[in-house]
C-alpha cells in the first residue's frame, strides 16, 4: 500500500500547491488553478510510480 500512498501525498502536496501559487499568488481564475493542478498531480504521480 504504501507503493501507492507515498505517490499520491507527494501528487497531492503539488496539485495544492499548484492551485494555491496560480489562483491565490497569480490571480489567476479557478478553472485555470484547477487544471495546472490536475496536470501538475498527473506529472508527480507518473513520476513517483515510474521512477
Amino acid at each position: 500500500m504504501d507503493e501507492i500512498r507515498r505517490p499520491l501525498v507527494y501528487g497531492l502536496a503539488v496539485a495544492a500547491g499548484t492551485v494555491i501559487g496560480l489562483v491565490f499568488i497569480g490571480g489567476s481564475s479557478v478553472e485555470v488553478g484547477l487544471m495546472g493542478a490536475a496536470g501538475a498531480f498527473v506529472v508527480m504521480f507518473g513520476l513517483r510510480v515510474f521512477k
